[in-house]
């Protein structure tokens, strides 16, 4: 699609949009037994998902608590969107650009993540069927005990993820990029072929047998703490009021 395109998608949603589909959520929350449903004013797509394409939250973000939904597209969203105890079937996602420190919890179920940023995403911990060709997760983090079955990971950027104690069954990584931040610790692989790379690997084990620890990436690591670490005080030294709030970004830049 277009930049012109998605931009016209974006444009679409006037803030009382917005808030229409915050209150809709809302009262769905509030229904028990699912499924819960969603409207637009907008018709169904080709593949005839709810659209909500384009979707942008804003400071306020958007939040889906408590609901089951099915075919719904969020492709193109943008802002903070999270979901908490939340189960989501045949949505897509994609190019996404999530934003606030996402949380995406519960179950997602033959979703489509393909080129979307989910940097600092915490999410999990059933996850199914779902598809993150292409996209970019720095610091993807899954929630403790997550299982990824048959999901694809197909170049995608995992730089900086951390995995702990998650299981990945039937999965794809093809051609994706780690670093020496990339983290499995505690992880199982069934069936499924990886290329650890630069990553960090501990405890971890695959089709039931032990992979030994390994960290390729250890001695870079290493170089970027120090180099991180002097700049740091360099800052403090010289009585920078930004040195401090310098940590969080130069992090990110040095151990990716």
């Amino acid at each position: 699609m277009k930049k012109s395109e998605i931009s016209a998608l974006r444009r679409r949603w006037p803030s009382e949009d917005v808030e229409n589909l915050r209150a809709q959520l809302l009262n769905q929350s509030r229904i028990v037994k699912p499924p819960h449903t969603l409207t637009s004013r907008w018709p169904a797509t080709h593949e005839r998902l709810v659209d909500l394409r384009g979707l942008t939250v804003g400071r306020y973000g958007f939040d889906i608590r408590f609901v089951t939904l099915e075919r719904i597209d969020l492709s193109f969203v943008r802002g903070a969107l999270t979901a908490f105890e939340a189960e989501l079937f045949d949505c897509r996602f994609d190019f996404a650009a999530l934003t606030g420190q996402p949380r995406l919890n519960r179950r997602f179920e033959r979703c489509s993540f393909r080129g979307a940023t989910l940097s600092r995403l915490a999410l999990g911990p059933k996850v199914v069927d779902c598809d993150f060709t292409g996209a970019k997760a720095h610091k993807l983090r899954s929630v403790p005990n997550t299982v990824f079955d048959r999901c694809t990971f197909d170049d995608s950027d995992l730089t900086g993820a951390q995995f702990s104690d998650t299981s990945f069954v039937d999965c794809n990584f093809g051609a994706v990029r780690f670093s020496a931040s990339t983290s499995f610790v505690r992880c199982s692989f069934t069936r499924t072929i990886i290329d650890f790379g630069m990553a960090q690997v501990s405890r971890t084990t695959s089709d039931g047998t032990a992979v030994p620890d390994q960290w390729e990436g250890e001695a870079e690591a290493t170089v970027a703490l120090e180099r991180f670490a002097a700049r740091h005080t360099r800052a403090i030294l010289a009585d920078d009021e930004d040195g401090p709030a310098l940590n969080s970004a130069i992090q990110d830049r040095q151990f990716e």
